[in-house]
């Protein structure tokens, strides 16, 4: 297989470099970002200790109050509405991932054992669509659907080049999909 035409440097090389450089750019302001955090929370800290040695029983009070406070509305929210609905989107998720692979594992042995079958109908399909939809003459639709026919018939004969073609089809796209993400990641950031 020939991997020239890909043009990896600027569909892989380059985007993933400007990807790596903004990231070490984002890196180093998220230091300085958690640095400024830490000095606040620093700074609030020794308030709070000097609060607590001031007056070290009636400041362990109110703390104590304020955490069993706060820890009952967390502990309730959590069982009352976290929980819950978590386990109702994992079972959503769950019932419609199981079908899913049932329905795509029906239609795929289902192909498997009928190529001839559905090639014709997926033709005659496209043909009858092509004839109401896109104003194609039946004679027009019928040469289309005699060398759509012609097409899979080679196919079917020679399946090697038809793979290899598929994957560097497949493989085409995956580069410039992952050229087009990294692009508007690098737009965003």
């Amino acid at each position: 297989m020939a991997f020239e035409y890909l043009d990896l440097e600027t569909k892989v090389y380059l985007p993933t470099q400007a990807l790596i450089n903004q990231l070490q750019i984002d890196v180093i302001s998220l230091y300085g970002m958690l640095t400024q955090f830490m000095l606040a929370a620093h700074q609030k800290m020794a308030v709070l200790g000097n609060t607590w040695y001031a007056e070290p029983i009636a400041t362990s009070k109110l703390w104590y109050g304020q955490w069993v406070e706060y820890g009952t509305v967390m502990y309730a929210v959590l069982l009352d509405e976290i929980l819950p609905q978590a386990e109702t989107t994992y079972t959503a998720m769950l019932t419609s991932s199981n079908q899913f692979s049932v329905n795509v594992l029906n239609n795929l042995n289902y192909i498997i054992d009928n190529p001839e079958q559905v090639s014709a109908e997926s033709i005659e399909f496209m043909t009858e669509t092509l004839i109401h939809v896109g104003n194609v003459s039946t004679e027009m639709a019928s040469e289309l659907q005699t060398k759509t026919a012609e097409i899979v018939e080679l196919l079917m004969q020679q399946p090697l080049e038809m793979l290899e073609a598929s994957y560097i089809s497949i493989l085409t796209g995956l580069l410039d999909t992952y050229f087009a993400l990294v692009s508007n990641i690098l737009m965003m950031l």
